[in-house]
């Protein structure tokens, strides 16, 4: 992953998904086809970033002070144009 390293915005974000990838293959090499692969991929990213918003500083220090911070995992599906609850907060 040496291009990660060099900066450029695009190829940081893309790591992050193969991180998630390399994290799940087995499930994901096991999806019945590339679209499924896709959505599952999608899905677990999705989760990946809540996770990790959840764990942020900032977050956890705003719910010490009782603050009202939401966090939820949606996906947008650009072919049926809807947005999806994936039930994580």
């Amino acid at each position: 992953m040496a291009a990660a390293a060099s900066g450029l915005p695009l190829e940081n974000w893309l790591a992050h998904v193969r991180a998630v990838y390399r994290a799940h293959k087995d499930e994901l090499d096991a999806a019945p086809d590339e679209e499924a692969r896709w959505r599952r991929l999608c899905e677990l990213n999705v989760m990946a970033q809540v996770h990790a918003v959840r764990e942020a500083d900032v977050v956890k220090e705003a719910w010490r002070r009782d603050q009202p911070v939401m966090v939820h995992g949606w996906i947008y599906d650009l072919r049926e144009g809807l947005l999806r609850d994936l039930d994580l907060s």
